[in-house]
């Protein structure tokens, strides 16, 4: 989630969530983004993720879907005779 900054560049608050869940909060004084990373993506991982940006100044929202396709996978096993 990037923000564009206005003069003189004001302290703002941030949160990120997944759906409804909060995931992380903080606040950003220099830097003009935030990151969220997912470590391991699964079934309880997708959904609409949501950064929320504020200050006195305004709010700002940035938003996106994350999905994914179960892929099934079959493995065959061939027997050395030799064993």
């Amino acid at each position: 989630c990037r923000v564009l900054r206005a003069h003189p560049s004001k302290v703002l608050d941030y949160e990120w969530k997944l759906g409804t869940r909060l995931l992380t909060v903080g606040q950003l004084h220099t830097r003009d983004e935030t990151e969220y990373h997912v470590r391991a993506l699964n079934r309880e991982g997708y959904g609409a993720y949501t950064c929320d940006i504020k200050n006195e100044a305004g709010a700002g929202r940035c938003t996106f879907l994350v999905t994914g396709k179960t892929i099934e996978i079959h493995v065959l096993f061939k027997r050395n005779p030799a064993y």
